[in-house]
């Protein structure tokens, strides 16, 4: 518990820290954006790389697979719905911001340090669909939503900026070369995981530099909004999973856990791609990791790993 507890508190130092630098001037406004070019071009990338070459094939666990996509199909829809009415910013911010769990960063070293291999294995498995929406997928269907409002949607716009994100595409190219047993060399696994171990401490930094709102009345009923709906589905999903999926009781209470981790960093950058409120969607990003330390505290005592 006390590793929960000190990890939680490295995240948030982090994210503080972006914050201040920001703020004293140590960086410029826009100086984000470089670390975000460099976290979702380059250290992703690499992220994803390692987290395969540790994963043995298993085809009972391949459902989870399936479960990270539709739980953000599901999200995504919610999204649309609670929003169908309102402007193109609001529309991609409940979209984006709804959707996507951040499973590398947040929720795998908590189960590393807390679950066994199967735990890893498991959430490595469900990080593969839940991926796939949230470094390109999500992106691709929320803009072309919005940009359906003004003009024809476009299969080939939709398919250019699904493929135009390279974590996506690495994703893409891993599961292929899982399912035809290619392995990796040792010697690229090396740089991959010398790479990915920025991964952390640059997304928090990040997050905090894009951190940014105004506190009015209107954008804390939005982010209220956004939290709430978010939970909640997390809660219905929780018990509908954890009762009536055909796996064993540690992959469901781990699948259970997944559900109240934090919004991906991601959602951030795309809401910005987007043109939407990048100041509220960082603000819900952090605000979510420390509803998501609190469950976690909470289910990990629950289920007595």
């Amino acid at each position: 518990m006390e590793n929960i507890f000190f990890r939680s508190f490295i995240f948030i130092f982090i994210i503080f820290l972006g914050f201040i630098l920001k703020k004293f001037n140590f960086y410029e406004k826009s100086d984000y954006k470089i670390i975000t070019k460099t976290v979702i071009n380059i250290i992703m990338p690499a992220v994803i790389i390692t987290s395969f070459s540790k994963l043995e094939k298993d085809s009972s666990l391949f459902l989870l697979i399936f479960l990270g996509i539709i739980c953000n199909l599901i999200m995504l829809l919610f999204g649309y719905i609670f929003s169908k009415n309102k402007d193109d910013k609001i529309k991609s911010l409940f979209m984006l911001n709804l959707q996507g769990y951040n499973i590398g960063s947040f929720a795998l070293p908590f189960v590393q340090n807390m679950l066994g291999p199967l735990g890893v294995v498991a959430v490595c498995m469900f990080d593969i669909g839940n991926s796939i929406l949230c470094t390109g997928g999500s992106y691709a269907i929320t803009s072309s939503v919005i940009q359906s409002n003004t003009e024809n949607f476009s299969p080939k716009a939709f398919f250019k900026k699904l493929f135009s994100s390279i974590p996506f595409i690495t994703y893409i190219i891993m599961i292929l070369m899982t399912e035809l047993n290619i392995k990796i060399p040792n010697d690229i696994i090396s740089l991959t995981s010398f790479i990915a171990s920025a991964n952390g401490f640059l997304s928090m930094l990040m997050i905090g530099m894009m951190f940014e709102i105004n506190f009015k009345y209107e954008y804390l009923y939005t982010v209220g909004k956004i939290l709430t709906i978010r939970y909640a589905a997390a809660i219905i999903m929780s018990y509908i999973f954890y009762t009536f999926l055909p796996l064993n009781l540690e992959l469901r209470q781990i699948i259970v856990i997944i559900l109240f981790a934090p919004v991906s960093f991601l959602a951030s950058i795309f809401t910005e791609k987007c043109n939407s409120d990048v100041g509220i969607s960082s603000f819900i990003t952090f605000i979510t990791i420390i509803i998501s330390l609190i469950s976690f505290i909470i289910l990990f005592n629950i289920f007595k790993f």
